[in-house]
């Protein structure tokens, strides 16, 4: 099984992990960190560092960030590139995180898929997820059958 990390502006990372307990119900292997004004950088990565550690090393983790290149991105990225050699190999970030993206990696480590496995599927579902929708789209006969 592998971990998940959640790391994000403001508490964007709790609202997830509160959504996706709505759904799934299981996400005691979900760990959030928050980075509000005023905080210092370092510290989040100080923070991701001990929850690597905590886990322990060989441990696969993931760690999903709302912005790619923004702190919580950079931060975990330093915290894998301070790591031996060979426990970075089994540590993943994705960016763009959102509720898609964290129910099937919970899903994928409930159902004990190895994060390097897992990967993939977590950020094609991130993809898959997003849909557009818009009157536009709707035929000139449905907008004169307005009884639904």
């Amino acid at each position: 099984m592998f971990e998940i990390i959640i790391a994000t502006h403001g508490s964007l990372s709790d609202g997830l992990k509160d959504s996706a307990k709505v759904i799934i119900g299981a996400v005691d292997n979900v760990h959030t960190l928050n980075l509000n004004p005023g905080d210092d950088v370092n510290k989040l990565n100080e923070e991701i560092i001990k929850y690597i550690d905590g886990f322990g090393r060989e441990t696969g983790v993931l760690i999903l960030t709302d912005l790619a290149n923004a702190s919580p991105y950079n931060q975990a990225l330093l915290a894998i590139n301070q790591l031996e050699n060979e426990y970075q190999k089994n540590k993943y970030v994705i960016s763009g995180v959102n509720l898609p993206v964290l129910i099937q990696a919970i899903s994928d480590q409930l159902s004990e898929i190895k994060v390097e496995e897992a990967i993939s599927t977590i950020y094609r579902e991130g993809v898959d997820a997003l849909t557009i929708w818009s009157m536009n789209d709707l035929s000139d006969e449905f907008e004169e059958d307005d009884d639904f």
